[in-house]
């Protein structure tokens, strides 16, 4: 496309595929040509320039003048990918020439023996990117002697860069990140002239493989902009990614510092020197930084410069390590890692524990069938909270059983159920899953006065996974199993009021054995579950109002007490641990309403829903419906 026509307007122009031996390889080159407008009549919207090759220099798109005609290139959207050759670049823009990309850039994927220029602009030209920008190169943005390069001058874009920056002689670099979706992660020393960084964008120096970084800024402005820097805590010389502000600094930026020390230790953090400014008119603040098991808490402070040219230094004061547990009214809050180890653990020790009744797992017995032999199925679902997490879940349950024996005192069923719980549970950061398996066999004495006696044991197995990320977005991994056994024994007794009223007072105990688990979290931490024991108390009543002989609604209510579930866990990162002990000896009441039914000569249905109040693990809802067949 060299020195010919004055402009080319296309819907969309694709180049694919150019290939160079001893030549130079041009995705799109334009000499001394108004090559693409397209704010005219006819506009071009896309340029998508890939897989440009050759064995010397490779170009995605190349403009230059042609004696005192310069370029001119004006494109709405422009992606360049797949440049390879001894030096490769995306952008190449010299002499007056000018390239303007008004909404979407994206440069990435470039190879080269050398050089590796997302947007490369010299001599006097100049390069706009006014939106959004995408650029992943060894030197994301080059410009010398008197070029302009400027990214995101619209502030309605959002700028992902990911490499360094060059500026040289008089040139001009000006980038402007101003959203939570905007990053810069610079891999190598660095200078810009103006930086805006604003509403927790962020600026990552940690991304350059434990290495110290430097940038330099002639002015850094915005508000709640975000800087992540590597620090080695260990030591007080040349420890630390350093941020230099040539001229202005204004608003507050937020420091998260990443302790690159391997042990941990922060003996010579005091004192280093992150931030030099000339003229100050802002803050520069620390955030807590959050590690697997504790929190650094980093204090900045100011004084006098003591590097030439620059006014103000703001360095480390100090770091305290706060632990997760027990909190620190100061932090209340503990690590991801430790949030979601004992979130989960508290999960699955509540959904082995939590209490079936008779009435619940086959309705109403004592709706009288010719039949001795039943099968029954039913579904169950619900969640609990705590304070940060809870859970969903559903279980699934087929029972079969027989009545052993039958006279004019007492009718004895004994019978098998198999289970299958499939729970979600969610935590502040994260979410998992807890999927669990159970045979239960049972004996059921039903007395004529009413009086009856359930008893049941249960063997159970769970599987417990959690996925959460921390502050910094990292992802944290943790799976486990449990498999406990329980012994249930409810008793009661229906007592009529007349014809249609009864009240069923109960009392129910349940004993229980859960084995804990041993894993590693994919951050490292090893973690040691206790093996907890539950004794767990209830005492209710039914409300109930015979309609006739087939049909029965009523109300009910419990209070429930854990006598036993005391249950820990130890969490060890290698160097360090921590122990969070669970004393859940609890009180709380339950409340709801139900039916049971006879739907036809042999068979019933059942349904009932409740909920919980007080404690610290609530049920927030639960409802149950069954259905029995019998035969």
């Amino acid at each position: 496309m060299d020195k010919y026509g004055s402009y080319v307007a296309v819907d969309n122009l694709t180049v694919d595929t150019v290939k160079a031996q001893e030549a130079d390889a041009f995705g799109i080159w334009n000499q001394g040509q108004n090559l693409f407008d397209h704010t005219g009549d006819s506009s071009t919207k896309t340029v998508s320039i890939s897989n440009i090759s050759s064995n010397k220099n490779a170009y995605g798109f190349y403009a230059d003048k042609d004696g005192s005609k310069q370029s001119n290139n004006n494109i709405k959207n422009l992606s360049i990918t797949n440049v390879e050759g001894e030096n490769s670049y995306g952008i190449f823009n010299k002499a007056n020439s000018i390239v303007t990309v008004d909404e979407n850039a994206v440069i990435k994927n470039l190879t080269a023996n050398t050089l590796k220029h997302g947007v490369h602009t010299e001599d006097q030209a100049e390069t706009k990117l006014s939106g959004s920008a995408e650029i992943v190169a060894e030197t994301a943005l080059f410009a010398n002697g008197k070029a302009k390069i400027e990214v995101n001058s619209s502030k309605q874009g959002t700028v992902k860069l990911t490499g360094k920056t060059m500026r040289q002689d008089d040139a001009v670099i000006n980038a402007v990140l101003n959203n939570a979706s905007s990053y810069w992660h610079l891999t190598d020393d660095s200078t810009l002239t103006d930086l805006e960084l604003s509403n927790n964008a962020l600026l990552d120096m940690g991304k350059d493989s434990g290495k110290f970084s430097s940038l330099k800024v002639n002015k850094l402005d915005g508000d709640k902009g975000k800087l992540n820097m590597d620090i080695d805590a260990g030591t007080n010389t040349n420890n630390s990614d350093r941020l230099y502000i040539a001229g202005t600094h204004t608003g507050n930026h937020y420091i998260t510092l990443n302790n690159v020390n391997a042990d941990g230790n922060t003996d010579g953090a005091a004192g280093t020197v992150l931030v030099s400014v000339k003229d100050e008119q802002g803050k520069v603040l620390a955030n807590d930084k959050e590690s697997s098991l504790y929190w650094y808490k980093y204090t900045l402070d100011h004084q006098d410069s003591t590097t030439d040219g620059y006014n103000t230094d703001w360095y480390l004061k100090g770091v305290e390590i706060i632990p997760a547990y027990p909190l620190n009214p100061a932090n209340p809050r503990p690590t991801t890692s430790v949030d979601a180890v004992d979130a989960t653990q508290r999960l699955a020790f509540a959904n082995w524990v939590e209490d079936d009744k008779l009435m619940q797992r086959m309705g109403d017995l004592r709706h009288e069938t010719n039949n001795e032999e039943g099968v029954w199925v039913r579904v169950k679902g619900g969640k609990y909270s705590g304070d940060g997490f809870s859970n969903r879940h559903t279980m699934y349950q087929l029972g079969y059983d027989d009545v052993v024996k039958e006279n004019e005192k007492l009718k004895r069923y004994q019978g098998v159920a198999f289970a299958y719980d499939d729970g979600k549970n969610s935590f502040n950061r994260g979410s998992g899953k807890l999927k669990a398996k159970s045979i239960g066999f049972y004996n059921t004495d039903l007395r004529n006065k009413g009086h009856y006696l359930d008893v049941v044991f249960k063997i159970y197995d769970a599987d417990s996974d959690f996925t959460v990320f921390d502050s910094e977005g990292k992802k944290i991994t943790g799976a486990f199993d449990n498999t406990g056994i329980s012994l249930s024994a409810e008793y009661g007794r229906k007592k009529y009021l007349d014809e249609h009223w009864s009240i069923e007072p109960q009392a129910q105990l349940t004993l229980g054995y859960l084995g804990g688990a041993r894993y590693t979290t994919s951050n490292g931490i090893y973690v040691s579950q206790s093996d907890p024991n539950s004794v767990l108390g209830r005492i209710g009543c039914n409300f109930m109002y015979d309609m006739d002989e087939k049909n029965t609604v009523y109300l009910k209510a419990n209070w429930l007490h854990q006598f036993a579930g005391n249950y820990g866990v130890t969490l060890t990162n290698g160097h360090d641990s921590l122990r969070i002990d669970n004393h859940d000896h609890d009180t709380w009441f339950e409340y709801g309403l139900g039916f049971a039914c006879m739907t036809g000569k042999n068979n019933h249905l059942y349904a009932d829903v409740e909920r919980s109040t007080g404690g610290s693990l609530r049920k927030n809802w639960q409802w149950n419906a069954g259905m029995f067949w019998t035969f």
